[in-house]
Parts: structure tokens; C-alpha cells; sequence
């Protein structure tokens, strides 16, 4: 199900985004769509970041806050130079998560 929504935007962005529009043969609804998803994506990967190197949420946690699995998390923690630190009560939090089915969506 879809929803209308309205937005006031700059000039310069509504030109920046009408070129791009037409560079990758979009309409401008489809454009904005596309984008807004990689944002979002990667907003909540930032965020998920954010609060696991501050010790707020476990690894787990921010693996389902960033919307991802395990694997592509470790990754960009490992990209960015970020220790993965693990401690027995996370990883028993982690298991109890596995038999509770949280992960299930990031399983195949």
C-alpha cells in the first residue's frame, strides 16, 4: 500500500534531481522512491553503528536496527576499523535471540 506524500525541496536540489532523472530515465516519483530507500538504508546502518560502539545495543540489536544481517554489519565494522567486541552476556543474549527467531528474516 502506498502513501501520498508532499515536500517542499530547493530549487537548486529539485534541478540537481530532474537532471539526475532524466540521466537514468526515471520518472520523478520512481527517482525519489529509489533514493529515499538507499537513504534510509543507510541511515539506519549509521545509526545502528552509532549506538553499538557506544555499548547502547548489542551486536544483535543493531544488526536488526540497521535492517541487515550479520555478516554485511561485520563487514562495515571491520571496514571501519570498529572491534566487534563480543562479551559472554552478548553472546548469550545473541543465542537466546537465534532460538527466539529474531534473525529469522536474515536467515536462508
Amino acid at each position: 500500500m502506498s502513501e501520498r506524500l508532499s515536500i517542499v525541496i530547493p530549487k537548486k536540489l529539485k534541478q540537481r534531481l530532474d537532471g539526475l532523472k532524466d540521466r537514468m530515465h526515471l520518472d520523478q516519483s520512481s527517482l525519489i522512491r529509489n533514493l529515499l530507500n538507499v537513504a534510509i538504508e543507510e541511515k539506519e546502518k549509521e545509526f545502528a553503528i552509532q549506538e553499538f560502539q557506544k555499548g547502547r545495543i548489542t551486536l544483535g540489536e543493531a544488526v536488526l536496527l540497521a535492517n541487515t544481517d550479520y555478516w554485511t554489519l561485520l563487514d562495515i565494522l571491520h571496514d571501519r576499523g570498529i572491534p566487534a567486541n563480543i562479551d559472554i552476556e552478548d553472546q548469550l543474549k545473541e543465542i537466546q535471540q537465534v532460538k527466539e527467531k529474531k534473525y529469522k528474516k536474515f536467515i536462508n
